[in-house]
C-alpha cells in the first residue's frame, strides 16, 4: 500500500529544500515516489494564477485528487504545497488512508528574510499567505519540523523516521538484510582479517553451517587446507588494494562443506568500502557448480 507526505508552511519556510532531500533519501532506499510541487503544476494547470480564494480552491482541488489517484494507483506522493487552508489538505488526508501532514514551522520573519521567490518584497502582492491571506497551520499534524533549525537532511530524515514507525516504510537496516537473508546466493562477509561477519541462509544450504556455527569464524572454515596460503596472499593483497584482480566476475574454485566433502563454486568476491573508501572487508557470493 502507497502513502502520501503533505509539506505544508509559509513560502519561504523551506519546504521544497526539505522535499528534495526526501525525494533523495527515498531513492536510495529504492522507493520510487512522485512530488507534487504547487509552483510546477500552477505554470500547467493555473498558468495566469490570480491566486484568490476561488482559484486557489480550485487548484488545490486537483492538487489533492491528483494525489489520491497516485496514491490509489499504488505511487508514493510527496506534496510539496502551502496549500494554506487546511481544509485543501484534509480532501488528501480523506482519500489517501496512510497520510502525513508535515508541518514546517518557520517564523514569518525568518520567511520574509530568506525571500527566495521575492513574494515578500512584491509591492503588488495582495494574496500572499501570512501576510495578506489567511494561513491554517495543521491543528494535528504527524509530524513538526522547525524550518529555521537544522538542515533540510535532518527534517527529511525525520520524516523517514515517521513513516517508518508508522510501519509504511521497510527500515533501511531491514531492508537490507531481508535482501542479503533472502538472496539467491550464498552471501558471505568478511572483515579484513578473514573473519565471517554475515552468512546468510543459501550459505548454510550450501557449505552446510548454520549462521551461529559460522559468524565470527575464519574463512579457513570452508577453504580446503591445500588453498589456504594462496587464498590469504590474494586476500591480504586485495583488502590492502581496495579491489580485486578479478573485479567481481565469478570464478570456479574448491570449497569445502561441513561434512568434509568437496564442492565446487562459482565464487564472486569484492571488496567492501565506507566513507572515505575506507576498506570494511569482503562480500563473496557463491553458489554450486557441477563443473570440474
Amino acid at each position: 500500500m502507497s502513502f502520501a507526505v503533505w509539506l505544508t508552511g509559509l513560502s519561504g519556510s523551506g519546504k521544497s529544500a526539505i522535499a528534495r532531500r526526501l525525494l533523495d533519501q527515498l531513492h536510495a532506499r529504492g522507493v520510487d515516489v512522485a512530488v507534487l510541487e504547487s509552483d510546477v503544476l500552477r505554470t500547467q494547470l493555473t498558468p495566469l494564477a490570480r491566486y484568490d480564494e476561488p482559484e486557489r480552491d480550485f487548484f488545490y482541488s486537483i492538487l489533492a485528487h491528483l494525489g489520491i489517484e497516485l496514491a490509489t494507483r499504488g505511487k508514493p506522493v510527496i506534496f510539496d504545497a502551502t496549500a494554506n487552508r487546511r481544509a485543501y489538505r484534509e480532501t488528501a488526508r480523506r482519500g489517501i488512508a496512510r497520510f502525513a501532514e508535515v508541518f514546517v514551522d518557520t517564523p514569518l520573519e525568518v520567511c520574509a528574510a530568506r525571500d527566495p521567490k521575492g513574494l515578500y518584497r512584491n509591492k503588488e502582492a495582495t494574496m500572499l499567505p501570512g501576510v495578506q491571506a489567511a494561513y491554517e497551520p495543521p491543528l494535528a499534524p504527524e509530524l513538526v519540523v522547525a524550518g529555521d533549525a537544522g538542515t533540510p537532511d535532518e527534517s527529511a530524515a525525520r520524516v523517514l523516521d515517521l513513516l517508518e514507525r508508522n510501519g509504511w516504510l521497510t527500515p533501511a537496516l531491514d531492508l537490507y538484510q531481508a535482501v542479503v537473508d533472502q538472496g539467491l546466493e550464498a552471501t558471505i562477509f568478511a572483515d579484513r582479517d578473514g573473519m565471517i561477519r554475515i552468512w546468510n541462509a543459501r550459505a548454510e544450504a550450501l557449505f552446510g553451517y548454520a549462521a551461529g556455527e559460522a559468524v565470527g569464524k575464519s574463512l579457513d572454515l570452508i577453504i580446503p587446507q591445500h588453498l589456504r596460503e594462496a587464498h590469504w596472499q590474494g586476500y591480504r593483497r586485495a583488502i590492502a588494494a581496495g579491489r580485486t584482480r578479478s573485479d567481481g566476475k565469478p570464478m570456479l574454485t574448491r570449497a569445502m562443506h561441513k561434512d568434509g566433502g568437496k564442492l565446487y563454486v562459482e565464487l564472486a568476491f569484492g571488496v567492501v568500502t565506507a566513507a572515505g573508501q575506507q576498506v570494511l572487508g569482503a562480500l563473496a557470493t557463491a553458489r554450486p557448480s557441477e563443473k570440474r
